[in-house]
């Protein structure tokens, strides 16, 4: 009896977890939300690793993206265009086919945006540093920074 007694012990303990002590504790593999809204401040050519900020006559205003995890599915809105996305791995989203947006009369800056989230195949890598996202479209070489509004 006291063999089963102790068996049981033993798969108990093995079968706690490390983050069990202290459940404030984050586990490192939990992805991130980038829920919110967001304003692209710059954008970064991954090629020629050359910086792009807006114009300051630039009247189309601000380009400005929102991430709502909150809904199924999650949505993703830019201007007046709505989309949907999904969180691919710990650092990466993915934005559906159905996301659109358009070029004309886009300036450079618009148009960056369009890039950054339209084209390419494959996922958008993040990175997630408080009030500041970067995301990456590794197939279009492009990178934009973000600050939290």
């Amino acid at each position: 009896m006291k063999k089963i007694f102790y068996f049981f012990i033993i798969v108990n303990l093995l079968a706690c977890n490390k983050n069990d002590d202290n459940p404030l504790e984050k586990n490192s593999n939990e992805t991130e939300s980038i829920s919110g809204i967001w304003k692209i401040v710059a954008y970064n050519d991954l090629i020629t690793n050359s910086t792009f900020t807006k114009p300051t006559d630039d009247a189309f205003g601000d380009a400005i993206i929102e991430f709502d995890d909150t809904t199924v599915p999650h949505k993703v809105l830019s201007g007046q265009f709505t989309g949907e996305f999904s969180y691919e791995s710990e650092k990466a989203i993915k934005i559906d086919n159905n996301y659109a947006l358009t070029e004309i009369y886009e300036p450079q800056w618009g148009s960056e945006r369009y890039r950054l989230l339209s084209l390419g195949n494959g996922d958008l890598e993040y990175t997630l540093n408080g009030d500041h996202l970067e995301i990456r479209n590794s197939g279009e070489n492009i990178e934009a920074i973000l600050v939290r509004e």
